[in-house]
C-alpha cells in the first residue's frame, strides 16, 4: 500500500508527501503557534502567532526539501536515477534507483545535504541581521531565527556518522574506499545508526518520565532513524545477494494462466481452489491481457459468480506491472515491493507471456544463500 501522495515536480523530480507528513506539520505548527513564539514574543494576537507558525513550518519542510533536492541533483549529475523525493514523519528520503557505483560518488551525495541546510541556515542568519537592527528582537527577527537555527541544528544533526543519516553515508563512503566492501562498510555504518538511534530513545524515555514532554519527540525520532538504518541494510543486503541474477534466473517458465471467456466460478474452482495461488494472469493465445486476483474476486457478489467473466473482474496490465527476462532480479523485487504484489507475470516479445515470478520465490533463494554463506 503506497502512503504517498505525489504533489509536484521540480528539476523532474518526482516530490510526494507521506500521511505522516500532515500529522506532523499540524503539530509543529501548533507548537510554534501555541508555544514557542507566544513563549518569546507576547502580547501578540492570536493571528499573529498563527500566521508566524504556519509560516515557519511551512519554511522548514521547504528547507528540509532542497536538503534532498540536493542529495537528488548531485546523484543525477554522477549519473545515477532517483526515483522519487519523499517527506516523512521527520524529514525527507531521496530514493535512489540503486546504491552509488563508488565511494567517491557516495561521498559528493551524502555531503551535499548538509551543506544545503548549512547554506540556507547562514542565509537565513544574513536576512535577519537586519531586522535585529532596525527593529530590534521582533516576533519577525525570531521567525529567522528559529529558521537558522533549525537549519543548522539539520547540518549538524544529519553529520552523525550514523546510516542512514548523511553522516552514516559519509562513513560507509570511508570504510567502503579503505576496506573495498560495500556490504560490510553498510552493516558497520548502521550499526553506528542503530547505536544513535538507542541512546535517542533512551534520552526521550528519561526526559518523558522526568515530565518534559518534549521526550517523546526524541523516542519517535529515535524509532524512525532505527527502522530507517535497518531498512537501509536489508535493501544492501538483498542487492549483493541478488547481484547478477536475471528474471530468466528465478521465474517459472510453466505459467498457470486464465481464459478471458471464463466464469469467476470456474476460475475459482479450477485454479484458485485447486493450485492455491493468489492470482493468476490472464491471456489469449499466450498474450498477456491482465491478472485476476482475490481481491478483485471479493468485490463480486457470490450469486454473479456463474455470469460474470474473467475479463470482466480482471486488473488490466501496466507497464510498471510487466517484468522482462532479462531484468535484474533486484528491480524485479523492488517492482513487486512498489505495487504490493506477490506474483508478477514476466512477458517477452510480443506481450507474449514467457513466465511468472513470485517474491517466495526470490526469499526462498535468499535463504539458501544466506545459510551456505554465498
Amino acid at each position: 500500500m503506497n502512503r504517498n501522495i505525489k504533489v509536484i515536480t521540480v528539476s523532474g523530480f518526482p516530490i510526494s508527501l507521506n500521511y505522516t507528513w500532515f500529522v506532523i506539520f499540524g503539530l509543529l505548527t501548533w507548537n510554534l503557534a501555541a508555544g514557542y513564539f507566544p513563549l518569546a514574543y507576547p502580547h501578540r494576537s492570536l493571528g499573529v502567532y498563527w500566521l508566524i507558525g504556519t509560516l515557519a513550518s511551512m519554511t522548514l519542510f521547504l528547507s528540509v526539501l532542497l536538503h534532498e533536492l540536493s542529495h537528488s541533483l548531485i546523484a543525477r549529475r554522477n549519473g545515477m536515477e532517483i526515483k522519487e523525493i519523499s517527506l516523512y514523519f521527520f524529514g525527507g528520503v531521496a530514493r535512489f534507483s540503486g546504491e552509488p557505483p563508488d565511494p567517491r560518488t557516495e561521498f559528493r551525495v551524502a555531503m551535499a545535504g548538509p551543506l544545503s541546510s548549512l547554506s540556507l541556515g547562514i542565509l537565513f542568519l544574513l536576512l535577519s541581521m537586519p531586522l535585529e537592527v532596525v527593529w530590534g528582537d521582533t516576533i519577525f527577527f525570531g521567525f529567522f531565527r528559529y529558521l537558522y537555527t533549525i537549519n543548522f541544528v539539520l547540518a549538524i544533526f544529519n553529520l552523525f556518522p550514523g546510516f542512514p543519516l548523511d553522516g552514516g553515508r559519509i562513513l560507509r563512503a570511508y570504510l567502503w574506499a579503505q576496506r573495498g566492501d560495500q556490504g560490510r562498510a553498510t552493516y558497520l555504518a548502521t550499526l553506528m545508526g542503530k547505536m544513535f538511534a538507542l541512546s535517542l530513545i533512551l534520552m526521550g524515555i528519561y526526559l518523558t518520565v522526568a515530565g518534559n514532554l518534549a521526550g517523546l519527540w526524541w523516542i519517535f525520532i529515535g524509532l524512525f532513524l532505527r527502522q530507517a538504518a535497518e531498512s537501509s541494510y536489508q535493501q544492501v543486503f538483498l542487492r549483493e545477494k541478488l547481484s547478477g541474477l536475471q528474471v530468466r534466473d528465478l521465474m517459472t517458465s510453466e505459467v498457470i494462466t486464465l481464459e478471458p471467456s471464463s466464469t469467476i466460478e470456474s476460475a475459482v474452482n479450477n485454479f484458485f481452489l485447486r493450485y492455491h495461488h493468489r492470482s493468476f494472469p490472464v491471456t489469449e493465445n499466450r498474450r498477456l491481457l491482465g491478472i485476476l486476483s482475490l481481491k478483485e474476486i471479493k468485490g463480486i457478489p457470490r450469486e454473479d459468480w456463474p455470469v460474470r467473466r474473467v475479463e470482466e473482474a480482471m486488473e488490466r496490465v501496466t507497464k510498471e506491472m510487466i517484468l522482462h527476462p532479462d531484468m535484474q532480479a533486484v528491480d524485479a523485487l523492488r517492482v513487486m515491493i512498489v505495487e504490493g504484489k506477490g506474483r508478477l507475470p514476466v512477458v517477452g516479445h510480443g506481450d507474449t507471456i514467457v513466465g511468472i515470478l513470485t517474491r517466495r520465490d526470490m526469499m526462498d533463494l535468499l535463504k539458501i544463500k544466506t545459510d551456505l554463506a554465498t
